[in-house]
């Protein structure tokens, strides 16, 4: 019997939450990019997301024909990729630091990690939450 698609992956972030702690640190989980969406980011710029011209038959003129793809549409899909690998990493962090995500203070402790240096990298996300995490616990 399948599982459900929701069970499956709680199955597997428990297996990957058991995996980390026992076999890899944090680091090489970053070093690795596994935290980094597969998705290329969409630019403005990539002639894919341009609209054409098309030369017509009948009048000789040029008319404009739609773009192949839609950025709107790619850039959702890698917004809601980028969003899952931080949670991802957010619960990785909890599970790995022996700490309770539904600890009253703990969003708050991201928060302050996240918002401190995310743009720096995640490992300075980590450092941070290593250093702030004595607040908590």
């Amino acid at each position: 019997m399948e599982l459900p698609p929701l069970t499956r992956e709680l199955q597997e972030l428990t297996v990957l939450k058991e995996y980390v702690c026992s076999n890899v640190s944090l680091a090489s989980l970053i070093e690795w990019k596994v935290f980094e969406p597969l998705i290329p980011y969409p630019h403005k710029t990539d002639p894919q997301y341009k609209p054409g011209k098309k030369i017509c038959k009948e009048c000789g003129s040029e008319h404009p024909t739609p773009p192949e793809k839609d950025i709107k549409a790619d850039m959702k899909l890698y917004r809601i990729e980028e969003n899952r690998l931080q949670l991802l990493f957010q619960e990785l962090l909890f599970f790995y630091y022996n700490i309770d995500i539904n600890h009253p203070k703990a969003q708050l402790l991201y928060s302050k990690a996240w918002d401190h240096c995310h743009s720096s990298g995640l490992q300075e996300v980590v450092c941070w939450f290593n250093d702030l995490k004595d607040l908590i616990t």
